[in-house]
């Protein structure tokens, strides 16, 4: 491009900042206003008729529309100090502040930044969701940070259980040790299904339960029954499965391995 060409363009192209919405001349290489580096080039800049919107800097911009306290001050949405940043405001991005950077980080670039999450707001645990047999809920790890946890679903443990009894009483004269294989393979196919982490204490329920059930119904063969709960822990320990996770996190069942230019094939 010659000298007249890139005087031509200087006059023709305007400038926008990104930031802060000021103009700039064609030839900045920051904004004269905030500083930003961020500027948008186009010789029809203004009579474009297609509008960008920043979804990212929406959800800080509705914080500050329900707190006009917070209307200067740089705000990111997020958790604690062992979270991530979801969204942050234009003020907060002249710190370095983005979307996905570690909490800690952005507190130490912008140390004034008004977090905002939910036990501020006064909120409780966020709501839980069933899906495919489990309950989805919020929880926290031993170190304290963010954690999903699943559970089997409380429609779905009330129905088996129901179901169990149901099968105990056709059962109930049946001798022991073929029923206690008989519960024995039911819990091995509900523990294949729902052993996973951060399920172990419903998991241990459930199988209390099922235990109860088959106390209750061997106590009910006759008047003159007299099995004790500690008599029924051998052919427990005996037929029935032990209870273990077997499914694995699913950051380790989802991790990639590559093969680092190798094939896998021998």
């Amino acid at each position: 491009m010659g000298r007249s060409s890139a005087a031509a363009y200087r006059c023709i192209v305007e400038t926008l900042c990104r930031d802060c919405g000021a103009r700039s001349p064609a030839d900045a290489a920051t904004c004269p206003g905030c500083g930003s580096s961020r500027l948008a080039r186009h010789d029809e800049l203004h009579d474009l008729t297609i509008a960008h919107l920043d979804c990212d800097a929406f959800y800080a911009a509705i914080e500050k529309r329900d707190r006009p306290v917070l209307r200067d001050v740089p705000g990111i949405v997020g958790g604690r100090h062992r979270g991530v940043v979801a969204a942050c405001c234009y003020v907060a991005r002249t710190y370095g502040v983005h979307s996905a950077m570690p909490m800690f980080q952005a507190l130490r670039a912008c140390p004034e930044a008004a977090v905002r999450n939910r036990r501020q707001r006064g909120q409780r645990k966020p709501e839980t969701f069933d899906f495919l047999g489990f309950t989805h809920y919020c929880t926290k790890d031993r170190n304290g940070s963010f954690q999903l946890g699943r559970k089997p679903m409380a429609k779905r443990m009330t129905r088996t259980l129901k179901r169990i009894a149901e099968a105990l009483c056709r059962r109930r004269h049946r001798p022991k040790a073929e029923t206690a294989r008989w519960l024995g393979r039911v819990i091995d196919g509900w523990l294949n299904y729902y052993a996973v982490p951060t399920s172990f204490r419903w998991l241990a329920r459930f199988i209390h339960c099922v235990k109860r059930l088959w106390f209750r119904t061997l106590r009910r063969r006759s008047q003159k029954d007299r099995h004790s709960w500690d008599a029924l822990q051998r052919p427990v320990d005996t037929h029935w499965p032990r209870l273990t996770i077997r499914h694995p996190w699913p950051s380790q069942r989802l991790a990639v391995h590559p093969t680092q230019g190798r094939s896998r094939m021998p």
